[in-house]
C-alpha cells in the first residue's frame, strides 16, 4: 500500500489519511513509536501539530499551559463581572443564573485541564519550567513559525 492507496480509502470511507494512520481514542502505541505517550501527544503529532522529541513535548506543554491559564483568568474576570449585583436591583446578579452555570462549567474544566497539564509537565521537566511564562514568551519566536512543526533546539 502506498500513499495514493491511502488517499483514495481515505476518501471512499469518508475520512482522513491521518485518521486512517492514527490509533483508536485512548490507545497510544503505534508501530515504531515507543510507548509512554498521551493520547493528545499521539493525536497532535499526527496532525503534525508536535514534534515527539523531548524539546517539542516541552514546547507543546508549555504552550498548553500559558493558554490554559490564560483561559482561567478570562472565566474568573468575566465570572466575577457576571456575579456582581446589578445595579438597579442589588440582591440579583448581572447575568441569569443559566449562563454564571455554564461560565462555571468551563471554569472548572479549565482548571481539570490545568491539572492534566502540571502532571503531564512535572514527567517532562521535574524543575517546573513548562509553567514558566517569561521562558515561553523568550523562546516564541523559535518555536513558532508558521506552516512549520518547530522545536527548540535546546531546553533552556
Amino acid at each position: 500500500m502506498d500513499v495514493d492507496d491511502l488517499t483514495v480509502i481515505a476518501y471512499l470511507l469518508r475520512t482522513t489519511p491521518a485518521a486512517l494512520l492514527t490509533p483508536p481514542d485512548e490507545q497510544t502505541t503505534l508501530t515504531g513509536v515507543p510507548e509512554g505517550y498521551e493520547p493528545e501527544e499521539i493525536d497532535r503529532w499526527m496532525r503534525g501539530e508536535l514534534v515527539l522529541t523531548d524539546e517539542g513535548l516541552f514546547n507543546y506543554w508549555q504552550q498548553e499551559w500559558v493558554i490554559c491559564t490564560d483561559r482561567i483568568h478570562h472565566l474568573e474576570t468575566t465570572l466575577a463581572g457576571m456575579t456582581a449585583p446589578r445595579k438597579d436591583d442589588p440582591e440579583r446578579p448581572s447575568a441569569h443564573p443559566k449562563t454564571i452555570a455554564a461560565y462555571q462549567e468551563r471554569l472548572e474544566a479549565a482548571r481539570a485541564r490545568a491539572r492534566v497539564i502540571q502532571e503531564r509537565g512535572v514527567q517532562l521537566d521535574p524543575e517546573g519550567r513548562v509553567f514558566n511564562a517569561a521562558d515561553y514568551a523568550e523562546n516564541y519566536s523559535n518555536t513558532h513559525r508558521p506552516g512549520q512543526t518547530t522545536a527548540r533546539r535546546t531546553l533552556s
